[in-house]
Parts: structure tokens; C-alpha cells; sequence
């Protein structure tokens, strides 16, 4: 008995030590290559013999991250060269489309640190990032299906944690350097000014998540993930199906019939009440976010949901 406590509390010791290793290996390398490109000439020389940018003539760059993890991305390695605007990916799914143009405007990159959220804020950012020639870069872990989920949800690069500072940065010129620095003379121009037409990323967007919003409620179909103001709200399956139906006819009646149908399969009267108790979880859900009011009972017939389609 004693040896085979032993042995569990050895093999529980052994993953969480492997665990820290691997955080701390993930860690040492990555400061190894940057004492590596800090001492390479030929790597380093763009950005070493920069000159400083007056801070009106700054890059801006956009930071799409919730608070805690926002110590993963080197910020303060970045401010020398750019200015930095920090938003959570609860404030980005909440912007207005003239927000997100205002956000967009003018940027040289926007780095987004992949979580849950990912897929619906790249959703919402990657036609005013289009627009406005900015590319979407994804701070994504070690997993390979979280790199492919970012690119084809609508990112244009993807870099990997822990991120390498000096890679960073050197994107972040490369980028810049694309639509030429701030105040630097253009070839188009000759006046010291941009280009008055930006040019555009040539790599295609690779087809989008299916998301649907109504006002502070937010559909992703095909991460199937359900948001209410930009929090995660996960739903059991009958329960995410029964909520893509009301969102997809928002502002319709729809019949207990029809519910029991199309979600269960249930095309006769059973005298079932699956479809209250999923109702009422729902409104549970909700409630917490003071929307439970948007599930309306349409007395004798069924149940809608208030609000339009794209709100």
C-alpha cells in the first residue's frame, strides 16, 4: 500500500515537474536566441541604426489581450518604436463599426493573444483590418490547430509563445516598412506624406467563422461558443442548437412544435417538457448578464427571441 502511494505521489511530482521544465526550457530558449539576434550585426542592423521616431511620428500598434495575459506579449520592448493601444477582447466585441474603423485607422499591425475568444474577435476585426491594410497577427501557443483556427478565422500571421521579442519587433518593421514610416518621404508622393491609398495585403482571407450577433449576444457556430457582452457563456449541445434556432429567427414566433421538431426530432405530442426546462436554463444563463428579458413567452403558441438579425 505504502509503495503504492508512493509510486502515485511520484508520478504526480514527475508531471508537475515536467510541466516546469517545459516553462522554464520554453523560457530559456527564448532568451537565448535574443541574446543571439542582440549580438548578431547582420540581423540586428535595420533596427539598430533606425534613428528614434519623434513620438508624433510613432507606429501604432494594437494590442487585443485579456489583462492577464497581457505580461505574455514584450510591450515594453516594443514602445521605443511604436505606440501601443491596449483593448480586451471583451471591448472589442462590443465596438460599433465605426469603432472598429476608428481602431483600425492608421495602425501598423494588430496583435491579438488567441484564447476562447479568438475566433470571434478576429471575426469582428478582419473587415476593418482589411480595409485599412492591417495585418492580424495571432499569439498562439505550441498546439498546430490553434495556428490553422487563427489563419483561416481571418488572421494573416500567427507567432508563438513565448513570444521572441526581437522576432516581434523585426514583424512589426517589416510591416511598417510596407506602407513606408510615418513622415518619411514616398516614392509615390515625393512630399513627405503616405500614400493616399494604402496598399492591400495580397494574401487572401481564408474563409470566416459563421457568427452571428444580437445585440450583446454573440453566436459562433462554428467554434460552437456562445457570448453575452464578450464573456463566454458555454452551452450544453440541445441547448447552443435551441439558441442558434431563436438567433437565427430573431424577432419570429416560433412553436413549441416547431422547437420540439427541429431541436429533439419530437414531431407529436408528448407532453414533454424539455423544451420549458431548456427555456429556463437559458433565461438562467442570461439573467446573470441582465438580458433574460430578450427570451420572450408568446402565450399558447411558443417563445421569441427580441431583437434583429446582424444588431
Amino acid at each position: 500500500m505504502d509503495g503504492l502511494l508512493c509510486r502515485k505521489v511520484t508520478k504526480t511530482q514527475r508531471s508537475t515537474l515536467s510541466s516546469r521544465l517545459r516553462v522554464f526550457w520554453d523560457n530559456k530558449k527564448v532568451a537565448s536566441e535574443t541574446v543571439r539576434l542582440e549580438k548578431s550585426p547582420d540581423v540586428m542592423q535595420d533596427l539598430s541604426t533606425r534613428p528614434d521616431p519623434p513620438a508624433s511620428a510613432q507606429g501604432v500598434v494594437n494590442i487585443v489581450s485579456d489583462d492577464a495575459l497581457l505580461a505574455t506579449i514584450p510591450v515594453e520592448h516594443l514602445q521605443h518604436d511604436f505606440q501601443i493601444r491596449h483593448y480586451t477582447p471583451q471591448e472589442v466585441i462590443r465596438h460599433a463599426a465605426h469603432e472598429q474603423e476608428q481602431m483600425m485607422a492608421g495602425r501598423v499591425a494588430t496583435l491579438v493573444n488567441w484564447d476562447e475568444r479568438g475566433p470571434v474577435v478576429l471575426s469582428v476585426l478582419k473587415e476593418a483590418a482589411h480595409r485599412h491594410a492591417v495585418p492580424l497577427v495571432v499569439l498562439c501557443g505550441r498546439n498546430r490547430a490553434e495556428h490553422v483556427a487563427a489563419l483561416v478565422v481571418g488572421g494573416d500571421d500567427v507567432l508563438m509563445h513565448p513570444v521572441n521579442p526581437i522576432m516581434l519587433q523585426a514583424r512589426l518593421v517589416a510591416y511598417q516598412r510596407r506602407i513606408g514610416y510615418p513622415n518619411e518621404p514616398s516614392a509615390h508622393t515625393g512630399d513627405g506624406l503616405l500614400p493616399p491609398d494604402p496598399p492591400e495585403i495580397t494574401t487572401p482571407l481564408l474563409e470566416a467563422h459563421d457568427v452571428q450577433v444580437i445585440g450583446p449576444l454573440v453566436l459562433d457556430r462554428t467554434a460552437r461558443q456562445f457570448y453575452i457582452h464578450g464573456h463566454l457563456e458555454p452551452l450544453p449541445a440541445r441547448t447552443f442548437d435551441l439558441m442558434a434556432f431563436l438567433m437565427e429567427h430573431a424577432g419570429e414566433c416560433q412553436a413549441r412544435g416547431v422547437l420540439l421538431d427541429v431541436i429533439w426530432g419530437i414531431d407529436f405530442e408528448t407532453g414533454t417538457n424539455i423544451l420549458d426546462v431548456q427555456i429556463y436554463r437559458l433565461r438562467g444563463r442570461m439573467k446573470k448578464h441582465g438580458v433574460a428579458a430578450m427570451i420572450e413567452t408568446v402565450r399558447g403558441i411558443g417563445y421569441r427571441l427580441r431583437g434583429v438579425r446582424g444588431s
